[in-house]
């Protein structure tokens, strides 16, 4: 039942979007926002099954990336509060395997979270190299500067 409360509420007319419509339902008449997924009600036995797709997450990371290619910066560095990148939570798994050095493409097939996938995108077509380091620890960031090892590396080869 659209609107109304069964009291003396006029009822509400759903929202109904021309230019807003999924798969199956036409004219959407279930999600009145646009940024709301598709609802079960508005999927045909055909696509019922298909898997929602990713989100493109982008944020901070592709606007600090993209911030280090307008100044041509010569080394993106990424501080965190884990040293380096891992295969897997260091902070949850207590045998994750550090790694020093990585490539661009090795992190996105790996689906490494080091940082957003547009973001590593970026930094690869520029030839950006980027640095995961620890910023907790004093003197690091000094550290990286000067060219020592105090994290991974991401870079192409």
């Amino acid at each position: 039942m659209w609107g109304g409360d069964g009291g003396d509420a006029a009822p509400v007319k759903p929202h109904i979007d021309p230019k807003f419509t999924h798969n199956s339902c036409g004219p959407c008449l279930h999600t009145p926002n646009r940024t709301e997924p598709e609802p079960a009600e508005c999927r045909t036995d055909s696509n019922r099954n298909r898997p929602e797709p990713e989100p493109i997450q982008t944020g901070t990371d592709s606007a600090a990336v993209l911030r280090a290619l307008e100044i041509d910066a010569n080394l993106i560095i990424k501080a965190t509060k884990v040293d380096g990148v891992y295969d897997k939570d260091p902070v949850k798994y207590s045998d994750a395997v550090k790694y020093d050095r990585l490539t661009y493409d090795t992190v996105l097939k790996q689906g490494l979270r080091v940082m957003d996938a547009a973001g590593i995108a970026l930094a690869k077509e520029d030839k950006k190299p980027i640095l995961v380091m620890n910023m907790t620890v004093p003197g690091n960031v000094r550290k990286a500067v000067l060219g020592e090892n105090v994290g991974t590396l991401i870079s192409l080869e």
